[in-house]
């Protein structure tokens, strides 16, 4: 009889303990799928990083943009200015996250010595007009890198005059927001420093 009750006290002890292991079974299956499911979402995120350099790169955006600027030459003239930019080949000519831009430009250029009669006229300022394009590279979402090739004349309102003028630099824009950013180039004429306006097309590709 003994015998008979500690048989049937164990089979009633393994018959509760086993939901308790059928749970624990469950939360553990549980804690694999989350902690599979977060590293699925980190491995995304890495890899949409690591494409933000090619096309298909989601945070691509190419809005118009309007660059204020002021700078100076290699001679110590002080120039100020305005450039509008316009793509044209939004999605650029390779497998990287490029783009190739239009751009129209003027700059005001305070007492530009002029050289002319065998000798060299002060002018209170030059107001250049330039058309051009820009090639720009995007290494991240807030970083722009870019060539600029811009040509035009010149325009002497002191003396009449006109002459050939260009604008031939390398430089980057660091943007605060997808509206607000800086610009930074160099080259010629000069080194220029400014902000830069964004409007347009700023919904992610």
């Amino acid at each position: 009889m003994r015998k008979y009750l500690m048989t049937m006290l164990f089979a009633a002890t393994m018959i509760s303990a086993a939901p308790l292991h059928a749970e624990e079974d469950d939360v553990a299956a549980d804690a694999n799928v989350s902690t599979e499911s977060s590293s699925g979402a980190e491995n995304t995120a890495a890899a949409s990083d690591s494409n933000l350099f090619l096309k298909n790169s989601a945070k691509q955006r190419r809005p118009l943009n309007l660059d204020i600027i002021g700078g100076i030459t290699y001679g110590g003239t002080l120039y100020t200015g305005l450039r509008f930019g316009i793509p044209i080949v939004p999605k650029g000519f390779s497998p990287l996250n490029d783009s190739f831009d239009l751009e129209i430009a003027s700059y005001a250029n305070f007492n530009m010595p002029y050289q002319a009669f065998g000798g060299v006229l002060d002018n209170p300022y030059m107001v250049d007009a330039l058309i051009g394009f820009r090639y720009s590279f995007y290494p991240t979402d807030k970083c722009t890198l870019y060539i600029r090739s811009l040509f035009g004349v010149g325009i002497l309102p002191y003396i009449g005059g006109v002459v050939f003028s260009f604008d031939i630099s390398v430089g980057a824009y660091w943007n605060f927001s997808k509206y607000v950013g800086m610009n930074f180039d160099i080259g010629y004429p000069g080194v220029t420093l400014g902000f830069t306006f964004k409007f347009g097309n700023l919904s992610k590709e």
